[in-house]
């Protein structure tokens, strides 16, 4: 194979390649991406489980949590059953304690991961409860 049609076939390929990617890429983004948050305090069992990973149980979960004591850092989230640091930082973008709920279509995975390495603040700390004695 010569020099020329080596370059004429992985122009080809690339070319290929581009075409694939573009068709793939717009097909899997025909929906605009989830835009909104919801606020942990106020929100209703179906908005909650608009949020990735939230089902009836954790929704449940987070309004009993709040009928106790409201919440005071959205981050406090992690002191409720089943959200632990991976979910915490999922959801960290969609997600306040005060304000009105402007979520109003499910969060896809792919979404919430999006989000999530796009925001600046990726690093979760989660104010735990004090000891007991």
């Amino acid at each position: 194979m010569s020099i020329v049609q080596s370059s004429l076939s992985r122009i080809a390929a690339l070319a290929a390649a581009c075409l694939l990617l573009c068709v793939g890429v717009g097909s899997a983004h025909a929906e605009a991406p989830s835009t909104g948050v919801v606020n942990l305090n106020q929100a209703s069992a179906e908005q909650l489980m608009l949020l990735p990973r939230v089902g009836e149980e954790k929704a449940r979960r987070i309004i009993e949590y709040r009928q106790k004591q409201p919440f005071k850092t959205a981050l406090e989230l992690g002191r409720v059953k089943g959200f632990g640091l991976k979910t915490l930082r999922l959801l960290k973008p969609f997600i306040r304690i005060d304000g009105p709920t402007t979520l109003s279509a499910e969060v896809t995975p792919q979404d919430a991961e999006s989000a999530a390495s796009h925001d600046s603040g990726a690093k979760v700390d989660v104010p735990r409860a004090p000891a007991v004695k």
